[in-house]
C-alpha cells in the first residue's frame, strides 16, 4: 500500500513539474516575441451588432459567444510605428474578415466562401499596412458564419514581415515538436507495418498506434494553426482539423479492441466503434454538401468522445483487474494522465471561453502533454508485451527456441 501511494505521489509532482515547465518556457518564450511587435490590445472601440461595448482593452474585454449573422467591429488609431513592411496580425475564429485604414479597404476575407455555403475557417490572417499609416484609423470587422465562434478577441499585432514565421514558430515551440514527433512517428510506423505486409493482431496493434499518433497530430497542429505555414488555405486547414479530431477515438478504440478482448467489453466497443465510423460518415456527407458544417455537431463529438474514454477506460481497468499484467498497468497509467490533462484542458476551455475570457492565463492547452504521454505509453506498453511473450516461449519451449537459433 505504502508503495502505491509513493508512486502516485512521484507520478504526481513528476506531471506537476513538466505542466509549470511547459508554462514556464511558453512564458519566456512570449517576453522574446514581445520585442519584435507592437502590441495594439489598448485603446479599441469595440461595437458587436451597433452595440458599443464597455472595454477597450482587448486583452479584458469579452461579451457573449457570437453566432451565424453576429457583425462585431473594433476601430483604433495607429500609433508612431518604425517598423518596415508592417503586417498586422490578427487570429480571427469561423468569421469573414475585412480591414480599412482611413476608409479605403486593405484586406477582405471569406466572402465567396460564405456565399457558396462552405467554412471560412479559422486562423491568422496577416494584413499589409502602408508603409505611412502612422496615426491614421484602423478598423476591422467580423461577421461571424457559424455559432459559437468566440466570445473574446485575440490580441492583435503589429510585426515586421520578415519576422512572422520566426515569432509564430517561437511561440507554439511546444506545439510544433510534439506535433512533428507525433505525426513522424505515426507515419513511420504505419509504413513499416504495410511494408512488412502482416496482418495478425500485433501488426494490427501497431497501426491503430501509428493512425491514432498521425490523427492526433494533424489536429493539434490544425488547432493551433501551425499547418498554416505550410497551406494558407483556413478552409481546408479546417476541414483537416475537424476530420482528424472526430476520427481520433476510431484508432483508440480498434487498439482497445485488438489489446484487450475482454469478453463483457468487446462487444460494447465493437458497437461504439460502429457508432463512431457511422458519425464521421455522415458529418462529413452533410459538410461537403454545406448542410450542416463540422463546428456544428462538435457538443455530439465531444458526448461522443466522453463515452469512449468511459468504454476505454472501463476496458483496459476490467482487463488488467482479469490478468494483472505489466504491460496492462502502464498503459492504464498513461490513459489515466492523459484523461485528466483531458478533462482539465475541457475545464480550461470552457473556462476562458464562456466564463472568465481573458483575465486568466488559460489560453495554452495542455492536452498535448497528455496525449504524448499516453502514446509513449502505449508504445512501451506494447514493447513489454512483446519481450513478455518472447520469454513465456522461451520458457515454455526452450527445445523450439534452441533449435531455432541453430
Amino acid at each position: 500500500m505504502k508503495k502505491k501511494t509513493g508512486r502516485i505521489i512521484v507520478n504526481f509532482i513528476f506531471i506537476l513539474f513538466i505542466v509549470i515547465f511547459y508554462f514556464t518556457i511558453k512564458t519566456k518564450i512570449g517576453n522574446m516575441t514581445d520585442q519584435t511587435q507592437v502590441s495594439l490590445s489598448s485603446h479599441w472601440s469595440i461595437t458587436i451588432n451597433g452595440v458599443q461595448q464597455e472595454g477597450t482593452d482587448l486583452s479584458k474585454t469579452s461579451f457573449p459567444v457570437t453566432n451565424i449573422g453576429d457583425h462585431v467591429e473594433l476601430s483604433t488609431t495607429l500609433p508612431a510605428i518604425s517598423i518596415r513592411h508592417p503586417m498586422l496580425q490578427l487570429k480571427v475564429y469561423h468569421s469573414m474578415v475585412f480591414a480599412y485604414v482611413d476608409g479605403m479597404e486593405i484586406y477582405s476575407y471569406g466572402t465567396r466562401l460564405h456565399q457558396s455555403g462552405a467554412m471560412v475557417g479559422s486562423g491568422y490572417h496577416w494584413i499589409s499596412l502602408p508603409e505611412a499609416c502612422s496615426g491614421k484609423e484602423l478598423k476591422i470587422c467580423f461577421d461571424v458564419t457559424e455559432d459559437n465562434a468566440f466570445s473574446s478577441i485575440e490580441d492583435i499585432f503589429i510585426i515586421e514581415e520578415k519576422y512572422i514565421t520566426i515569432n509564430f514558430l517561437l511561440k507554439n515551440i511546444t506545439e510544433v515538436i510534439i506535433g512533428i514527433f507525433l505525426f513522424s512517428f505515426g507515419i513511420l510506423l504505419s509504413g513499416v507495418v504495410l511494408f512488412l505486409g502482416k496482418s495478425g493482431k500485433e501488426y494490427r496493434i501497431l497501426l491503430w498506434i501509428a493512425v491514432f499518433s498521425v490523427t492526433v497530430a494533424l489536429w493539434m497542429m490544425g488547432n493551433t494553426s501551425i499547418l498554416q505555414l505550410v497551406c494558407g488555405n483556413l478552409n481546408t486547414l479546417a476541414y483537416y482539423e475537424y476530420l482528424s479530431l472526430y476520427f481520433a477515438p476510431i484508432p483508440m478504440l480498434l487498439f482497445v479492441l485488438d489489446a484487450f478482448d475482454h469478453k463483457r467489453t468487446k462487444k460494447a466497443v465493437s458497437i461504439f466503434t460502429g457508432i463512431m465510423i457511422a458519425f464521421n460518415g455522415i458529418v462529413i456527407v452533410l459538410n461537403e454538401y454545406n448542410t450542416c458544417h463540422f463546428p456544428k455537431v462538435l457538443p455530439i463529438f465531444h458526448s461522443l468522445g466522453f463515452c469512449a474514454i468511459a468504454l476505454t477506460t472501463f476496458s483496459i481497468l476490467l482487463t488488467w483487474k482479469h490478468r494483472n499484467k505489466k504491460s496492462d498497468h502502464m498503459l492504464l497509467q498513461g490513459f489515466g494522465i492523459m484523461v485528466v490533462f483531458l478533462f482539465a484542458d475541457t475545464l480550461r476551455f470552457n473556462i476562458d471561453k464562456y466564463v472568465h475570457p481573458k483575465n486568466i492565463n488559460l489560453s495554452s492547452s495542455i492536452l498535448p502533454i497528455g496525449v504524448l504521454i499516453f502514446i509513449i505509453a502505449m508504445i512501451a506498453s506494447y514493447i513489454y508485451r512483446l519481450v513478455q511473450l518472447f520469454y513465456e516461449s522461451k520458457l515454455f519451449h526452450p527445445a523450439s527456441m534452441q533449435s531455432r537459433m541453430l
